[in-house]
């Protein structure tokens, strides 16, 4: 809605007294556009003014400026230089080493050094060994799994959440998606090529089981009772993820910050239309539960999108349809949408050559073991002396049911001829074979109506010989009750005999009729896809696109940087924030693209900067900084970050020397995330299911996290000093340093080696002086034996408390370091 003409908005005076004129809705989101605009972040363009808006321009190179100070080391310096220069600050004097290597190992592998490699770089802290370094973390498998899980904080990752085993949303098979984001960011998997197979594999690479995982980006939005709920979000987070767009606001009214029309909305969703979820195995000789693979595809290609007034889904405009569409304000290109022609094995993998021989090798398999069983079941009766009736009966039911598994297993191989000749896998005549598959499959029909016979004249047999056995009807004192329900069991058995008689006489019949009918291998999925969330990938992912890289560029700064050039790192729109270096942001999304998308790539050359590598406090212009630039928006000098929640969980694990580096595999069981040890990032993530450590420390939402938050509050000190985790850690970690010393160590050795593992740095002479004189009060009053008595830690504990005081002591000084504010920051 705009403002009426008269009131004029440069004057709140003027205009607050008129705000009864505007509805709610409309007022506040006048309000968060103004009081962005009040700070100096949004331009003062009018919504239907697209070319104005920095982030809809073409992304232009600027070139690299040329500081006077000199200062720097590569491009980025140049364009933090001249903004120091411009203000007149000064930047901080680079990290001490080995602050700077803790810094890099959390930022690019999610844990600390260790002290040898800690030790390593100290020793010779030149610019080559830090480069190395900085090499062989981006090769590590680690990386993969500490920027995974970035990513999937962008991605929305998550497990699927239900009641019970009632899926509700996202995929129980989920997890093969996160394994996928793990090992394509490992192999420097381009970031369009990423993009293009989240969207639209099933359209780019249909036989590529490994690249179909990554459709999971489209599976994790299925919600189980509204469609429309799912495909919205689909539109919301594909907009917000790639491109720094909220489309929601769109859905019931026209955008009141972007040029952004309630049509275009629903143009984005027609690209989505089509799309469903389904499940493959990945090998057919598995079984499904832990061999499939779910994906996107386009299962509902007749699906018409509807504009729906105001938003009410029970109110569709259905005279007239919409089409995909981009919204102009992303571009007036048209987009060349075609029909995508699927391979057989694509849309029907039963029949599939691996399908096939399997589904053949195992119903050969039955039908042999079936004949097995048959013939020892014969040789039984006929060498029986007791019981000879019951045995016989026995063999004949086996006999029938091993006919039954060789006719199953002869239909299915005419089943599989006939479904080759009628897909064109095999020369043939389509009717002949199809008549010959109808033939084998009634046949079958045939043996399956003669075991039935089988087994029920067994049955009726048996309860007749227990019933002369001991008939209640010769009793006299038998109860008149027992003896009714004893004759309508022998009723029911025999009329059961006859049900099958008849079954049997039917399918004979059936049998002989003529007929090409029969059943499929398995699912038959439509032969085309319709192409259109591939043309709409290839758009975003195009270097044209204004959007894709700046997006993309802004997220990883903000996680090596602690703080994003574009605050509303999720809204690049009218509504969000401007960037804080434009120029810097746009050389960075040019750079990204020149380097073929590499995200290691920039990594390293953000790493290497010298911005990245000053230090987070101190320094001789501190003062005059902080009055000129108190937020640090210029980057004088690091921020200081809270480790994410993994980063701590995972670091307590690996100083202590217990963490356990499995990678991949299905979601693990987030109760047991004290008592397991495999990184964070594979234990269950969903509504219901999520680490209660990792959530204590900020962990990330279950809806969208495009920005984690960061508290300090009580519960972290309590988790840190009290969990099953960290005690057990702490005991281990102590043991091991006292194990790896010589002899009867001096307390002063056993601090050193305990501050290098957990904060990575030598303790200050004030500090060595307290942690002595701690454990030699811990010691004394642990010397009396009733204050060694074993704490209950609960089933997860692999280490008991030390027995003797001095051993104790130190265990709670690992406690007390593992609560350093150092070990859970990054400086």
């Amino acid at each position: 809605m705009r403002a009426s003409p008269d009131i004029d908005l440069s004057s709140p005076a003027r205009w607050s007294r008129k705000l009864w004129l505007f509805p709610t809705a409309c007022l506040l989101s006048l309000f968060l556009t103004l009081a962005s605009a009040t700070a100096g972040s949004v331009p003062s363009d009018l919504p239907g003014d697209t070319g104005s808006h920095w982030a809809f321009r073409p992304v232009v190179v600027p070139p690299v400026p040329k500081p006077l100070s000199g200062w720097g080391i590569n491009p980025i310096d140049a364009f933090v230089g001249l903004r120091h220069q411009e203000r007149g600050l000064v930047p901080s004097d680079p990290a001490p080493p080995q602050v700077l290597i803790r810094r890099l190992y959390l930022d690019l592998i999610g844990v600390p050094p260790t002290p040898a490699e800690l030790d390593e770089f100290t020793s010779n802290p030149t610019d080559d060994h830090y480069v190395r370094i900085v090499e062989r973390l981006l090769a590590s498998p680690r990386h993969g799994e500490r920027w995974g899980r970035h990513w999937m904080d962008v991605w929305r990752y998550s497990d699927w959440a239900g009641h019970g085993a009632e899926v509700r949303e996202s995929h129980p098979h989920i997890w093969r998606w996160r394994d996928w984001i793990i090992e394509s960011l490992n192999a420097d998997k381009p970031y369009d090529r990423m993009l293009l197979e989240m969207l639209a594999a099933d359209e780019l690479a249909p036989l590529d089981a490994s690249a179909l995982r990554a459709t999971g980006f489209l599976v994790r939005n299925w919600f189980r009772y509204n469609r429309n709920v799912w495909l919205e979000s689909t539109v919301e987070h594909t907009g917000k993820a790639f491109l720094g767009v909220t489309f929601n606001c769109a859905k019931c009214h026209d955008s009141k910050s972007d040029p952004m029309s309630q049509v275009d909305f629903y143009r984005m969703r027609a690209f989505f239309e089509p799309y469903d979820i389904r499940t493959n195995l990945l090998s057919h000789a598995g079984d499904a539960s832990t061999n499939s693979l779910v994906q996107a595809f386009d299962g509902r290609l007749a699906d018409p999108t509807y504009v729906f007034t105001r938003g009410d889904e029970a109110r569709p405009e259905t005279n007239q349809p919409v089409l995909p569409q981009l919204p102009s304000f992303l571009g007036k290109r048209s987009l060349d949408i075609a029909a995508v022609d699927l391979p057989l094995d694509s849309y029907y993998p039963a029949l599939s050559e691996p399908a096939v021989k399997v589904v053949l090798a195992r119903s050969e398999e039955e039908a042999l073991a079936a004949e097995k069983k048959a013939d020892g079941a014969w040789s039984t009766a006929l060498s029986a002396t007791n019981d000879v009736e019951s045995l016989r009966n026995a063999a004949e039911v086996a006999s029938r049911q091993a006919a039954l598994s060789r006719a199953r297993q002869v239909a299915l191989r005419h089943r599989v001829l006939a479904e080759r000749v009628k897909y064109a896998v095999v020369p043939g005549d389509a009717e002949t074979s199809a008549r010959a598959a109808a033939g084998a499959e009634r046949q079958a029909g045939v043996a399956a109506a003669e075991l039935g016979v089988a087994e029920a004249l067994a049955a009726f047999q048996s309860l007749r010989v227990r019933q002369k056995q001991s008939d209640p009807k010769a009793d006299p004192a038998a109860d008149p009750k027992e003896v009714e329900k004893a004759q309508k069991a022998l009723a029911d058995a025999e009329k059961k005999t006859k049900e099958a008689q008849e079954k049997l006489a039917a399918a004979r019949r059936e049998a002989l009729e003529p007929s090409t009918s029969y059943a499929s291998l398995g699912p038959v999925y439509p032969r085309s896809s319709s192409g259109r969330r591939l043309a709409l990938a290839r758009w975003i992912a195009s270097p044209e696109n204004p959007l894709t890289a700046r997006v993309a560029m802004n997220h990883i700064w903000m996680r090596h940087f602690g703080s994003p050039l574009v605050a509303t790192v999720f809204d690049f729109g009218k509504a969000g924030q401007a960037p804080s270096h434009p120029e810097l942001l746009d050389w960075l999304a040019g750079e990204f693209v020149r380097q073929g998308w590499s995200m290691k790539a920039m990594h390293r050359l953000l790493v290497t900067s010298a911005t990245y590598r000053m230090k987070s406090s101190g320094g001789a212009m501190m003062s005059r900084n902080l009055a000129s630039d108190p937020d640090n928006i210029q980057l004088w000098q690091m921020n200081v970050r809270r480790a994410e929640a993994e980063v701590v969980r995972d670091s307590v694990l690996h100083v202590a020397g217990g963490l356990d580096w499995t990678m991949g595999g299905p979601e693990l069981d987030p109760g047991a995330g004290e008592s397991l040890s495999r990184r964070s990032v594979y234990f269950r993530h969903a509504k219901e299911k999520a680490m209660e450590f990792t959530q204590t420390f900020d962990g990330p939402g279950m809806s969208e996290c495009y920005r984690r938050n960061a508290s300090v509050v009580p519960q972290q000190a309590l988790a840190m000093a009290n969990s099953v985790l960290v005690k057990t850690q702490s005991r281990r970690l102590a043991k091991s340093i006292s194990d790896t010393l010589r002899g009867e160590a001096e307390d002063a050795e056993f601090i050193h080696a305990a501050f290098a593992g957990i904060l990575s740095r030598k303790p200050t002479v004030q500090e060595t002086a307290a942690c002595r004189e701690f454990l030699k009060e811990q010691a004394g009053l642990l010397a009396d034996p009733s204050r060694l008595t074993p704490a209950a830690v609960g089933e997860a504990s692999k280490l008991a408390p030390a027995g003797e005081s001095k051993a104790r002591a130190r265990e709670n000084l690992i406690l007390v370091l593992f609560n350093h504010n150092d070990f859970v920051s990054i400086r």
